[in-house]
């Protein structure tokens, strides 16, 4: 039997392996402490390398708040789903490709076209340029071309094909988050420069504040335009109309009327006014739903004309009753007058049956809306949709009962004697034209100063400013990270080494 190797002491032992102490690690580092400093060193300076010449990342903030309009639009709420509903639907309207095309719009028009990252005339040059333009021109066997990296130059004008090609670097380039809980958001961009990280943020933020306003006072500006054309002409008819009375009254010498056609022409003017009146009520409303129709698409469409179908169908009792007791008030007034308690009893019921109404039509323009997926559908639009076809069918059924009511003065009027119902006419032609005239510039000067005051709902909370540092590369975390990668490469190579070595050094 073979025996073990003896040890000095003479004594014999198993022939295993030791753990290694302290003593030992330190023994193994101190052989290949240059090992280890050469790779720290080298990782080291590779991170510092790549920290100091990569593409910076620059993020500037500005912060939005969206607030809630009043209004027809806003009849129903989904218990709060309604404002989430329009936070989504505005981070969406902000992310579009319309506003993007704004935003180059407005920075190309305003001298920025040949001084930004986005629009490929300002390119970022890292440290080390020359080195670099060597190593990559060796590296590619001398096909490398140093002008393949210079910035651009523009000389034209902005064109819709300009705004089409730069518009999804806005949109890669842009974060967009909402604030836990708020109506705020914040807009960040990011770019290589500080200086234009600050510049396209704000101007996002501006250009779709601009065009937030644009897109609400579209209905009120629409409707100014119908008012201006209205009042021009109901200008142009009122000058007829008083050129044939004065012309009339010179020649009849007919100034006044006698009798009770005073009062017949009187009464006729007012139902006459109100028949009017009511009429361009109903032309208004009918402008603003083609507008609002014109907004949405032809799904949406079907829903809105199969909710104001089912709301007239179970409404229409109620107007029925309304329509019966307006005609029954106009009656009264013409024979009571206005303070008989006959007229007050009827205009409280007429009162308590609108109150109904109009409970009615909320009730089922939210249960009808609410069906719909609002992600979906635009119901705010179709809320104000359906609320407009309301209000136009009470205009509606009071215009047939102002219409009876000018009727039945007219059959009075008609008994006046040939001249003086020749003189009734064109005063009640003129009275009633002026009062519509007055009317309708009313309405023109309301609707004015509704385009004047819309101040949309987008408003900015604080604009973005030129960030300090950039967000990548962290400097001191690259280059921690950096000596402590080094350290655990160098550590461990040497510990490679040393397990791989089976030569004897030492006793």
């Amino acid at each position: 039997m073979e025996q073990q190797p003896l040890q000095p002491n003479g004594q014999m032992h198993d022939y295993q392996e030791n753990e290694l102490s302290l003593r030992d690690y330190i023994m193994i580092v101190r052989i290949h402490m240059n090992k280890i400093l050469l790779t720290v060193v080298t990782v080291l300076g590779f991170s510092v390398y790549y920290t100091y010449t990569v593409q910076p990342e620059y993020h500037a903030t500005a912060t939005v708040m969206i607030r809630e309009k009043s209004g027809a639009s806003m009849i129903m709420d989904f218990g709060g789903a309604r404002q989430r509903n329009q936070i989504i639907n505005e981070i969406q309207l902000i992310k579009s490709r319309a506003v993007a095309e704004a935003v180059v719009e407005e920075l190309w028009q305003n001298g920025h076209k040949n001084n930004l990252h986005i629009f490929k005339s300002r390119v970022f040059k890292p440290r080390g340029q020359r080195p670099r333009r060597m190593l990559k021109e060796i590296l590619t066997l001398g096909l490398y071309d140093p002008e393949s990296g210079q910035a651009k130059s523009y000389s034209g004008d902005y064109t819709l094909e300009i705004g089409q090609k730069f518009a999804g670097r806005i949109q890669r380039n842009l974060d967009i988050n909402n604030r836990r809980d708020t109506d705020i958001l914040e807009l960040s961009f990011k770019s290589p420069f500080p200086d234009e990280a600050k510049l396209v943020a704000n101007t996002i933020a501006f250009v779709y504040m601009g065009l937030d306003k644009k897109w609400n006072s579209e209905q009120a500006g629409n409707l100014v335009d119908f008012l201006r054309s209205q009042v021009t002409v109901q200008s142009s008819k009122l000058a007829v109309a008083e050129e044939k009375l004065k012309t009339f009254k010179e020649k009849e010498r007919i100034y006044d009327l006698t009798g009770n056609a005073p009062m017949v022409l009187e009464r006729l003017v007012a139902a006459e006014t109100k028949y009017y009146n009511t009429l361009a009520e109903i032309n208004i409303s009918n402008v603003q739903a083609e507008y609002l129709r014109s907004k949405l698409s032809e799904d949406e469409k079907t829903l809105a004309e199969q909710l104001m179908n089912d709301m007239n169908i179970q409404v229409n009792s109620l107007r029925i009753a309304i329509g019966e007791y307006e005609s029954q008030l106009m009656k009264n007034k013409s024979q009571y007058g206005e303070d008989h308690a006959a007229v007050k009893d009827t205009r409280y019921k007429i009162n308590a049956l609108k109150d109904q109404l109009n409970d009615k039509t909320k009730t089922l323009i939210a249960q009808g809306v609410s069906v719909a997926n609002p992600l979906e559908y635009r119901q705010g639009i179709i809320t104000e949709l359906l609320t407009i076809d309301a209000q136009k069918i009470g205009f509606e059924s009071k215009g047939v009962e102002y219409k009876k009511l000018v009727n039945h003065y007219n059959g009075q009027l008609n008994e006046l004697p040939g001249k003086q119902l020749d003189f009734a006419r064109l005063e009640r032609d003129h009275s009633v034209l002026a009062l519509n005239y007055t009317f309708m510039r009313q309405k023109l000067e309301e609707s004015k100063i509704n385009v004047a005051s819309e101040a949309g709902k987008v408003q900015i909370v604080d604009i973005a400013l030129q960030p300090g540092n950039p967000a990548r590369p962290v400097h001191s975390r690259n280059i921690l990270l950096g000596l402590i990668l080094g350290l655990g490469a160098g550590l461990g190579l040497a510990f490679l080494i040393e397990f791989l070595d089976n030569t004897v050094k030492t006793l």
